[in-house]
């Protein structure tokens, strides 16, 4: 184990304890939020990829409990099935955190929307963030877009915490207002940022298509990139500062078949 450089587990339904000695261990990947893990020098883990395959909450897991673990990682990827909870606001930090990419997969049209907004803690957080990735997995419309009913002020944090925040990314884009309000948070308190793109399609059909096809969406996702589309001309295209470039993208005609 002296030399071992990188670790995957991985679906290991009755794990309960990761305990390895691996001076050299700089990249970590598992499954199974709810595993407790030892690891004899969690200082020199650099790259973690939680990957919650059946576990609820792992956005939410991943904030509260990794900064302890694992203080020193640069990278962090974290995918969750399920995430039911909004993601807390906690004093631990990532001070080494540079890059964050976050997949969240919408299961039930019918419960309340994960509140977005609530990912401001990550960024907060993370104070060296350079890159931050978010994708939404969608194929409903929205039942609590910005669009809908009366309009209301949007929640807003003004600080310069995220002075070195320079790519955003966000597949999925959507129509809900804690969506609007975390795209706005980031472009009001990110000075140096260079490029933000918002693209309404789900990120799974953009891996289709490099392969070359595109997996066609359903129609409840097409209604809502369209959705979209309006609430970002309405309270996004207006906000954007002049240095920072700006891409928006839609679904392709081969999102749209049958729609």
């Amino acid at each position: 184990m002296q030399q071992l450089k990188y670790l995957e587990v991985t679906k290991c339904q009755m794990l309960q304890v990761i305990e390895i000695d691996a001076p050299k261990l700089s990249t970590f990947i598992y499954g199974d939020v709810g595993v407790k893990i030892s690891l004899g020098d969690p200082l020199q883990v650099k790259d973690i990829r939680l990957m919650g395959y059946n576990e609820a909450d792992t956005v939410c897991y991943a904030r509260t409990k990794l900064p302890s673990i694992l203080p020193n990682i640069e990278s962090l990827v974290v995918s969750s099935p399920n995430e039911m909870t909004s993601t807390p606001v906690v004093p631990s930090k990532f001070l080494h955190l540079k890059f964050l990419e976050i997949y969240l997969k919408e299961l039930f049209a019918s419960l309340p929307s994960y509140d977005f907004f609530s990912l401001v803690s990550f960024l907060d957080a993370s104070p060296a963030l350079e890159t931050f990735i978010l994708h939404v997995e969608q194929q409903f419309e929205r039942h609590d877009s910005i669009l809908d009913g009366e309009p209301t002020d949007l929640r807003r944090i003004l600080h310069d915490g995220h002075a070195n925040l320079q790519n955003v990314t966000i597949t999925g884009f959507n129509s809900t207002k804690s969506m609007i309000e975390l795209t706005t948070h980031i472009l009001e308190n990110a000075p140096s940022l260079k490029c933000i793109t918002l693209d309404t399609a789900n990120f799974s059909g953009k891996n289709h298509l490099a392969m070359g096809e595109c997996s066609p969406m359903m129609r409840g996702g097409i209604l809502e990139a369209r959705r979209a589309f309006e609430a970002a001309r309405r309270h996004i295209a207006g906000k954007i500062p002049s240095f920072v470039e700006y891409k928006f993208l839609e679904p392709c005609r081969h999102c749209h078949f049958g729609y």
